[in-house]
């Protein structure tokens, strides 16, 4: 999936883009360590695809290590 600057993407827009499930793209927004978004009406999220491209941009590359609870 390509995302434009210039277009609204849902979650699942986003996950597809990201490679995730739905579940995924909430918790990242939950913990706020998601793109950016933004509410339309009480209901409606949707991503700015500029702010998922800069998100992405800035998530780490190579080889990562993450630190898991036992």
């Amino acid at each position: 999936m390509q995302i434009h600057p210039d277009h609204l993407y849902a979650d699942h827009d986003v996950a597809a883009f990201c490679g995730v499930s739905v579940h995924s793209v909430r918790r990242w927004r939950a913990n706020r360590t998601g793109p950016q978004y933004v509410r339309i009406g009480e209901r409606k999220i949707r991503y700015r695809g500029a702010d998922v491209l800069h998100w992405a941009d800035g998530l780490p590359t190579g080889n990562v290590i993450e630190n898991h609870r036992a």
